[in-house]
């Protein structure tokens, strides 16, 4: 059976990641409690380089342009 990485979360609030079969749905949490398994959300970061993303790419043009300033500014 494959093992994949879950999140699970106890009454206490406690956020725990366990390595387990899919079957599992329960795991005991570092505080003692039953950790259910979560829905997790997706950790995606964008890189800036794509012009569909308008905001991330603005912000890497930004940052980009900053960056070309002042390396001029140094080497004046």
């Amino acid at each position: 059976m494959s093992r994949r990485l879950y999140d699970f979360k106890c009454s206490e609030e406690h956020i725990t990641e366990g390595y387990v079969d899919y079957e599992t749905t329960t795991i005991s949490c570092g505080c003692g409690n039953v950790a259910n398994r979560i829905i997790s959300p997706v950790r995606i970061s964008l890189d800036g380089t794509d012009p569909n993303f308008v905001a991330a790419y603005d912000r890497w043009a930004k940052r980009h342009e900053d960056k070309q300033k002042q390396e001029a500014k140094q080497n004046a």
